[in-house]
This record gives C-alpha cells, structure tokens and sequence, in this order.
C-alpha cells in the first residue's frame, strides 16, 4: 500500500482495497508520534496493493461545532482511526463528544482505535483514565483497540501494534470478534 493524503481531489477509499485512516492528536509532538506509527504502519503493508488513506485533524479545531461534526463524519468512514494524546484523568469534553458521535455514526462498523498515548503504562501509578474511557468507548463501538506508550517502549509497542494490524487486516479481520486474539497479544 501506498500512503496518500486525503484531499478532495483523491478518489475516495475502496472498500476491501484501501485502508482509510483518521489520525487525530492533542499537539505537535502528539502529531509526530502519529507520523512515526504511519511509517510503521506502511512498511507493514509494502507489499500490499492500494492505498493508506490518511487525514489528520487537530483536537484543538474540534472546539468548533462544524468541524468536530466534519471530523466526526470522517472518523465514523474511516477503518482506523489513530489517536495521539497524552494521558489525563479523562478526555477533553470536546474530543469525547467527537468520539461518541463518531462511534453512533458507524452505526457497529467495525474498524479498530488506535492509541498512542504519551504516559508510562508500566507504572501502576500513572493515571490512565482517558485510556480506561478510550478502551471503554472502543468496546461500546464494536472496535478492535490497541495502545502503545510513548514513554514505555513506544517504538517497540508500536511496531507490534502496528504488525498486528496489517496481519489481522491481510487475513480480512476487520470484525473485533475475528481480531480478538490478536488484541490481546498486542494491547499494551
């Protein structure tokens, strides 16, 4: 697969044949780890045909009600959906609201969230409640999940992640049931 940014001149995602991916991120540096999984990602489907469809949106825009609605329209088309986010007792009201929209939007499609989270998840004490609400949301949602840390072995949880992905996806695993091994093997 080939990655292409999602613009209006691209020809839309083909089911089956691309993989349409919604990155969303609290900041720069949220953004840059969503670029290095990106790689991960296409090195992982190199030898397949098509194309890495992706878009990316900031969590700061979701404050405004069109844009959040827009984003939330794309999150809900998409088959993975990236969030870059550094941990917090819990989401943002504005990025939760986007993703229960998103979530009801799919109406039980499956697909799989992704969260590359900047906390220490080998450690008891960190507080991990946005994970908890993002994990929870992906249950309610039909959707696969899986996280990696960036303080705790991002690059090598990412990788795995990321492997876990395309192969769940190159046995035509999109159904959370028929990815559930692949889940827990891979979930951080």
């Amino acid at each position: 697969m080939r990655s292409v940014l999602k613009n209006s001149g691209e020809a839309p995602c083909e089911a089956g044949q691309d993989l349409g991916v919604m990155i969303s991120f609290d900041d720069a540096i949220a953004a840059e780890r969503a670029e290095g999984f990106l790689r991960l990602l296409e090195q992982n489907f190199k030898e397949e045909s098509g194309r890495l469809l992706h878009q990316w949106w900031s969590h700061q825009v979701l404050a405004f009600t069109l844009m959040r609605e827009l984003a939330a329209l794309e999150a809900a088309s998409a088959d993975l959906i990236i969030m870059a986010i550094r941990d917090a007792p819990e989401l943002d009201e504005t990025v939760a609201a986007w993703l229960h929209r998103s979530l009801g939007l799919r109406q039980g499609r499956a697909g799989t969230l992704v969260v590359l989270l900047d906390s220490d998840l080998n450690h008891p004490d960190a507080a991990q409640g946005s994970l908890c609400q993002l994990k929870q949301a992906a249950a309610a949602g039909g959707m696969n999940f899986f996280a990696a840390s960036a303080r705790a072995g991002m690059n090598q949880g990412a990788s795995l992640v990321a492997s876990g992905i395309a192969a769940a996806t190159r046995r035509g695993a999109r159904e959370p049931k028929a990815a559930g091994s692949l889940r827990a093997a891979y979930e951080l």
